[in-house]
């Protein structure tokens, strides 16, 4: 059940109109309190953008690095943010926190999934004006973000071939490479 749902949690980059509520947002955040964390540090802290400031947090990101010609309009972007930040009265920004990240990250975008959202992970944002635009405290710096909202695509897994670029057709389908089992394996 749950690979079946990790399976079905692909990064989106075209979205619905549905907007999540706060109590989503609170229960999907409340993963990051049950993650798994190097050295239990728990340095990871979350800003939740879930009104019209969503369109300046949109506004800082740049979307699908592979896909020269394609980026989502306002209206196709994501619904609701989180601003992912390193608590630095904690820890350092440090390889163990970009891991602590993606653990808490994996988990959040899960929830989501199982709750009927999907998600983009951003790390091509302008990391100091979303520091200056949401007032964020100088101990705190935004590592990536997270865009939630109701898949408005549908993303297709194929076998690595000889390119891991994910790509659109002329249909604009958009299919995702992935390695084989056996390519895992040493």
């Amino acid at each position: 059940m749950i690979k079946e749902l990790i399976k079905s949690n692909r990064t989106v980059r075209k979205f619905k109109e549905t907007k999540l509520n706060d109590s989503e947002l609170f229960d999907i955040v409340e993963a990051a309190r049950y993650s798994m964390s190097a050295r239990n540090i728990q340095e990871l802290k979350f800003k939740i953008i879930n009104d019209e400031r969503v369109e300046t947090l949109f506004s800082l990101c740049r979307f699908a690095g592979y896909l020269s010609d394609f980026n989502p309009t306002l209206k196709e972007g994501p619904k609701s943010f989180l601003i992912v930040c390193v608590d630095t009265s904690i820890t350092e920004v440090n390889s163990l926190a970009y891991v602590n990240a993606g653990i808490a990250m994996a988990n959040i975008t899960l929830v989501a999934k199982e709750k009927g959202f999907s998600s983009v992970i951003l790390g091509a944002f302008d990391k100091g004006q979303v520091v200056n635009q949401f007032n964020i405290d100088e101990k705190y710096v935004p590592i990536y973000l997270i865009g939630f909202g109701e898949a408005d695509e549908e993303i297709h897994i194929v076998d690595y071939q000889s390119d891991i670029k994910y790509y659109r057709d002329k249909a604009n389908n958009h299919y995702v490479p992935k390695r084989c089992l056996e390519d895992l394996l040493l």
